[in-house]
């Protein structure tokens, strides 16, 4: 199972293989869980989905750990598509009391989908059957759909498809038989009378007020006629305070028809059982006989490396999982009432009768109190009296310490009034850009950060990687690693992984990149494993902080093209100036690559549009199943299998056919080190970037290949990035000679060149001299026999020569350039045409076959599914 990782503005971003996923809905959640590896986690606002089903939703927030246990891993949460619908409300129109609709079940949704403001995200499917409801005021948009659908029958379902969650009503499906019980795994709860008389008491008081009575008898038919009684009657009241008969008639049928079930069950389903909620399942336990069938309240998907597990709750779309309709409130069962002391109860209502010893006992009770009373009243006048004469006194002791006391001088902020000193409350409020404040929270954190500043410049030196010697004494900006501090080489720490499957680990910070110039990478690793196999990679980014895979840069070469007409959400089809180019094959192990499209428009957050066959973003995969129907060449059109859901894209627009081909840009590649010994690498990176990069982080695979262990741990150190310059690496600025322009003199002067290994120092011979004006190179040479056999061998070169070759792969011959030259050559013709078809520098993938057995020299590259091949001779 893939999912993926789209952006309301740029379309699908990305698919994502390993991930966790823990997805519920139904009855409650309607929320998911994501976690996936750091550089591939989707932001904030974009969607997650497994293409043509019903698992998705919006990241609403994503957490991350950092510090020497982070696990590299970010964790996002977000709500469903079912979440997104219970967060609207379904509210009636001005003036009318209950919203209602009726009519083809695909036009009321998409009018409720219209209501809600979501027909952006979502469409309704075509269907002409007739649905009718009225929903409960200001109910939640997955609630009402819900009862919409089981006033009709039926249930709600959703697929993504064609760029948008597809709403439909279809019929409700009874797996009662078509589900072996023995695939689920279930908790069972069988039901011998629930509720069955309902008191129903509505507006009025006492003997006013409006009072109905339901009984259920034993199959769960609901009416006025009661047929169960004694120990088989359970009542149960609905309080009901502001509806009349009439509505009581209505809600209180409706409220018992809710509380009869034969049960609850709790599933755990095998091989792949999935059915929607609202769908009908059953549970037989076949050792006592006893079966259970109730509704689908809620599903739980969970996907693990792809491989997806459900389970479900059925019966109730409560926490007591008591009703079998799935739309029942929760409630109490009703219990006996006894009628006390004083009291009667006659047709359930409650009388109080007071006899004269009762009063006698009430008048007692009076008359003590109304004693105790006086006796308080007397004694808060006494108590009122000392409070005046402690008072006095107080005021004739402050004109006495007055009179005695130094004279106080009120300071800024502070008043004195007799014996009263008060200060004024001089809080601030938090600085802002224009008035002055206290420091807040974050504010502080960032000085603290701050004051590490200098250690963490010193820690970078002429290297643009961040602590890549661990002098920080942590694992800052390698967060997906451990700091360990007593393993060094010639630094301040390492940099530790222990990786139980293949990984990938990358820098944290974003280094500025400039494509036009070299880059040299070198680092220090150890392994404890010398068969595990590694990789380094230049992660790239573009100048929004955006990764750029081969998704974003790989076309099919030859393909570009401009648009012949604008091509409008609903068109079928792409007009294009030109097909030529595009790859019609099924069959050359490139076509699940090859159903799609690049339109080279895509601009970035500075208006900045990249030219075409550089950078897009702009990409829309899988809109063909078959590139032999789809594109057709002769009359210039691709053909979708379903109507253009994106954008408008204006006629002249550059495209593409969709490609791709390695997943990152590596360095050193598939390489092992000694276990147990700090081994260098280091690797010159020039021209490597992929167009549009302005950013960097480096990489590894750590590592690609296990090499038999069941774990292995990886230790880096002394990790450096940094441009070379233009000029050989070795040579110094001593040595340099300025750039004189084109030379115009006509004369012949020395031709330069090096004479040493290292290159630091230029060199020349009056033998080897050019003159500009004559455009001529002259050397000496002496007339002896060796030097005109030269010159004569050379001049036999200066006719145009013709080489033809004949055959397929083996042949050679020598030439010194007196004749023609004919080279016969023999091999297997099958052979030859595979290497012509796949030349040096082609990716291949295939289900497990080594192209070597072919012809040329191929090496693994690493891939996720089908094993891809790199020809590199």
């Amino acid at each position: 199972m893939v999912l993926v990782v789209h952006d309301p503005e740029r379309g699908d971003l990305r698919e994502l293989l390993d991930f966790e996923l823990d997805l519920a809905f139904g009855s409650d959640e309607n929320a998911f869980e994501l976690t996936c590896a750091e550089g591939l986690a989707p932001a904030e606002g974009q969607l997650v989905f497994v293409d043509g089903s019903e698992y998705g939703g919006v990241v609403d927030e994503a957490s991350y750990e950092a510090g020497r246990e982070a696990t590299g891993t970010v964790t996002c949460k977000g709500r469903t598509w079912h979440g997104i619908l219970a967060g609207k409300r379904l509210l009636p129109d001005s003036g009318s009391g209950y919203l209602s609709v009726s009519g083809k079940a695909g036009d009321v949704l998409a009018s409720l989908i219209g209501r809600m403001g979501l027909d952006g995200l979502f469409s309704a499917a075509a269907d002409d059957s007739q649905v009718g409801h009225t929903f409960e005021r200001f109910c939640d948009g997955y609630s009402g759909l819900k009862a919409l659908a089981k006033a009709n029958g039926r249930k709600v379902a959703m697929r993504r498809r064609g760029g948008k969650v597809e709403l439909s009503l279809p019929p409700v499906v009874d797996y009662a038989s078509k589900v072996d019980s023995d695939l689920l795994d279930f908790t069972l709860t069988s039901v011998h009378r629930c509720v069955n008389h309902l008191v129903c008491a509505g507006s009025g008081e006492l003997e006013e007020r409006a009072v109905v009575h339901f009984f259920a008898d034993a199959a769960g038919n609901v009416s006025h006629t009661q047929s169960l009684f004694g120990v088989d009657e359970i009542s149960a009241l609905y309080d009901y305070s502001n509806a009349d008969e009439e509505k009581l008639e209505e809600e209180g049928r409706k409220k018992l028809q809710e509380y009869q079930t034969q049960g609850s069950v709790e599933v755990e389903a095998h091989d792949d059982i999935d059915v929607d909620v609202g769908d009908v399942i059953s549970a037989r336990d076949n050792a006592h006989g006893r079966t259970v069938t109730a509704t689908v309240a809620k599903k739980i998907v969970k996907v693990s490396r792809g491989v997806a597990t459900y389970s479900y709750e059925v019966g109730s779309e409560t926490t007591t999982k008591t009703s079998s309709s799935g739309a029942a409130e929760s409630s109490g069962v009703g219990h006996a009432y006894f009628a006390g002391s004083g009291l009667t109860l006659s047709n359930y209502t409650f009388s109080a009768d007071v006899d004269k010893a009762a009063l006698a006992a009430v008048e007692t009770k009076a008359v003590e109190a109304k004693t105790a009373a006086s006796n308080a009243s007397a004694a808060a006048g006494k108590a009122e009296t000392a409070a005046k004469t402690a008072t006095d006194a107080a005021a004739e002791n402050a004109k006495a310490i007055a009179g005695k006391q130094d004279k106080l001088t009120a300071g800024a902020n502070v008043t004195i009034d007799g014996a009263t000193i008060s200060a004024k409350d001089t809080t601030y409020d938090e600085a802002t850009a224009t008035a002055s404040g206290l420091m807040s929270a974050a504010d502080k954190a960032e000085l603290d950060g701050i004051a590490n500043v200098k250690e963490w410049v010193a820690s970078r030196g002429q290297n643009l990687v961040s602590n890549g010697y661990a002098t920080l004494g942590d694992n800052t900006n390698f967060s997906g690693f451990a700091f360990d501090g007593a393993d060094a080489f010639q630094s301040g720490g390492s940099f530790s992984h222990r990786a139980t499957s293949p990984a990938t680990r990358f820098t944290d910070e974003l280094m500025p990149y400039d494509p036009s110039i070299a880059y040299r990478l070198s680092y220090y690793i150890k392994s404890d494993c010398a068969s595990a196999k590694y990789y380094d990679i230049l992660d790239c980014y573009d100048i929004d902080g955006y990764q750029i895979t081969d998704s974003h840069v790989t076309f099919v070469e030859g393909s570009t093209t401009r648009l012949a007409a604008d091509l409008k959400p609903g068109d079928a089809s792409v007009s294009v100036e030109s097909a030529a180019g595009f790859n019609a094959s099924d069959t050359d192990g490139r076509q699940y690559f090859t159903r799609g499209l690049m339109f080279w428009n895509y601009a970035n957050s500075y208006g900045y549009v990249y030219a075409p066959e550089t950078y897009t973003r702009n990409r829309h995969d899988r809109l063909w199943t078959s590139n032999a129907s789809a594109i057709d060449k002769a009359g210039n059109r691709i053909m979708l299998d379903r109507a253009w859901s994106g954008p408008t894209v204006p006629k002249g627009t550059s495209v593409s056919q969709t490609e791709n081909w390695a997943t990152f840009v590596y360095g050193n590649a598939y390489f092992s080190v000694p276990a147990g010994e700090w081994t260098r690498k280091e690797v010159t990176l020039e021209g490597r970037a992929r167009p549009g990069t302005a950013y960097v982080k480096i990489g590894w695979l750590i590592p690609n290949v296990m090499g038999g262990a069941s774990s292995v741990t990886t230790k880096l150190t002394g990790v450096s990035f940094g441009a070379l310059p233009a000029y050989a690496i070795s040579a110094t600025t001593s040595s340099r000679v300025a750039d004189g322009g084109a030379g115009t003199a006509n004369v012949a002067r020395h031709v330069w060149f090096s004479d040493s290994s290292v290159e630091t120092a230029r060199n020349h011979s009056d033998a080897f001299r050019y003159n500009p004006v004559g455009n001529m190179l002259s050397c000496n040479v002496s007339g002896n026999a060796a030097t005109a056999g030269s010159a004569e061998s050379a001049a036999k070169l200066a006719a145009p020569r013709t080489v033809s070759i004949s055959g397929a792969v083996n042949g050679s011959a020598t030439w010194d350039g007196s004749g023609d030259l004919a080279i016969t050559v023999t091999g297997d013709s099958a052979a030859a045409g595979f290497l012509a078809a796949h030349p040096v520098g082609f990716y291949a993938e295939t289900s497990g076959a080594d192209p070597n057995d072919y012809g040329g020299t191929w090496e693994r590259a690493p891939s996720v599914g089908p094993h891809t091949w790199l020809r590199t001779k």
